[in-house]
């Protein structure tokens, strides 16, 4: 079935959610400056709302993963393009992200592409039916598992490079009127 071709997809927007959160609530002091930056009011208790509700729906969209939470799931990736295209516009390029706590990720429009293609991968599990998630992995072979294991985590670190690395590269070698 389609959506067994997806768990890795899944699972990996799952776990880059929760790891996501778990770097905010370690550290909430870049995403704060961000959200200082473009006048969103809240501060590090914002951040530190946002980082428990980011690891909750990442552990929830892992361990009992529904259409309920891909849905949430596909919500979040797009809300926050929205709202990197919104600091982009309110001039915050160049600025932490502060997507992942201690990496430095400057704020460019590849924040808005990745999360707006999370958001549709997201959507894409939707579509397939009730995705897959850790404990539909345990029912299956070794080898099954073996290989969607691998899957999901060569996609959460991919996705990891995309959100962190991708920007460096994208700010290294873009002219300044392009970022």
């Amino acid at each position: 079935m389609f959506v067994d071709a997806l768990t890795p997809l899944a699972i990996s927007l799952s776990a880059l959610f929760a790891v996501s959160g778990v770097a905010k609530l370690r550290d909430p002091a870049k995403p704060a400056a961000l959200l200082a930056a473009v006048r969103v009011a809240g501060g590090r208790r914002l951040v530190m709302l946002l980082g428990a509700a980011e690891l909750g729906l990442g552990v929830i969209s892992l361990a009992a993963p529904s259409r309920a939470s891909a849905s949430c799931l596909a919500a979040a990736y797009l809300a926050l393009a929205l709202f990197s295209a919104y600091a982009l516009s309110a001039g915050a390029s160049g600025a932490n992200c502060g997507c992942f706590g201690v990496a430095d990720a400057p704020l460019t429009r590849a924040h808005v592409a990745a999360n707006t293609a999370a958001g549709i991968g997201a959507l894409a599990c939707v579509a397939a039916g009730p995705p897959h998630g850790l404990g539909w992995l345990a029912q299956q072979g070794a080898g099954v598992a073996t290989i969607a294991l691998a899957a999901s985590a060569a996609a959460t670190i991919a996705w990891f490079a995309i959100f962190t690395l991708l920007p460096q590269a994208w700010t290294a070698w873009s002219p300044e009127e392009v970022r």
